[in-house]
């Protein structure tokens, strides 16, 4: 069974609520195709991160492909991370970017 969070999380940036400005950034980075390579997503427990990055995620890939999330706090050992430096190199299975 999943949790109300995310069962009810927003599929797309017109479901989000309160974060116009960093949308607005991330979309015209879509259309224009301004792709970074690092996207950093900070701020208080609750606010839409992950929400936010999952949706941005799916629009670079046009929906094909899930993102890989990684939590820092449980990764943050030295093997842990030359894991996710070697993970990194490789191609994507899916879509044209990984994420």
């Amino acid at each position: 069974m999943q949790s109300l969070a995310v069962k009810y999380r927003p599929k797309s940036f017109n479901d989000v609520c309160g974060q116009k400005s960093i949308i607005q950034i991330l979309t015209s980075q879509i259309t224009t195709h301004q792709l970074k390579n690092v996207y950093l997503f900070a701020g208080a427990s609750g606010c839409g991160k992950t929400t936010t990055a999952r949706i941005f995620a799916s629009m670079i890939n046009n929906g094909i492909g899930t993102p890989i999330e990684i939590d820092g706090a449980s990764n943050n050992g030295v093997d842990n991370i030359r894991e996710i430096r070697e993970e990194t190199s490789y191609s994507p299975a899916e879509g044209k970017y990984k994420v």
